[in-house]
């Protein structure tokens, strides 16, 4: 039988992330839901622009929210490429009812390209509150201050390690001396007990 073909490392992420965060993947399959009506509303002429820019920001929330969990899925350091085609992926589930199936069930063979509809939205939609370099410089302080920290909580383990090897030192040191203490005089009472029989000897052997 042959063997299963692995989906690629997009693909894997975001069906990581679907059965990591549940509640994120339902949030971007209603915003899908919600673009799509609100697209086919205004391509009727049954709304405005505006309730469609309003969608198409909660569907990238809903987008971003997702990715970011895909990322840290597929181990938190992903090329740009990568990055750029989870968001593809999840951009497609509101535009191919295949994506959307698998993507539901957290089952993606491959990943996806949204196309279509992208077309139609441009300038829709407000850009993106915060570019990649801005979440790039984010992450790299969040990274720095942990670094930090687990320097500062290192030299403070050292610190404790070397006061414990001291506080042993001394009590090593104590013991051994008591030892001696004790030796000397174990030997000095002997030496008492001899001298004390000579002594009672030599009161017996007087004149």
């Amino acid at each position: 039988m042959r063997a299963l073909r692995r989906p690629p490392v997009p693909a894997a992420a975001v069906n990581r992330a679907v059965r990591a965060e549940p509640a994120q993947a339902r949030a971007l399959l209603d915003a899908a839901d919600d673009l799509r009506r609100a697209h086919e509303a205004v391509l009727g002429g049954e709304a405005d622009r505006d309730a469609l820019r309003a969608a198409v920001a909660a569907e990238r929330q809903a987008v971003g929210a997702l990715a970011a969990t895909a990322v840290a899925e597929a181990g938190g350091a992903v090329s740009a490429d990568v990055e750029r085609r989870i968001r593809d992926t999840l951009e497609a589930v509101a535009l191919d009812s295949q994506v959307r199936e698998r993507f539901a069930t957290g089952t993606l063979e491959s990943d996806a390209r949204a196309a279509g509809l992208a077309a139609d939205l441009a300038g829709a939609a407000p850009a993106p509150p915060r570019d990649r370099r801005a979440r790039g410089g984010d992450e790299a302080r969040r990274k720095a201050e942990q670094e930090r920290e687990r320097r500062r909580l290192e030299a403070a383990l050292r610190r404790a390690e070397a006061e414990v090897e001291r506080r042993r030192a001394d009590v090593a040191a104590a013991e051994q001396a008591r030892e001696s203490a004790n030796a000397a005089l174990r030997d000095a009472r002997k030496r008492l007990r001899v001298a004390e029989a000579e002594l009672r000897r030599a009161r017996r052997a007087g004149p």
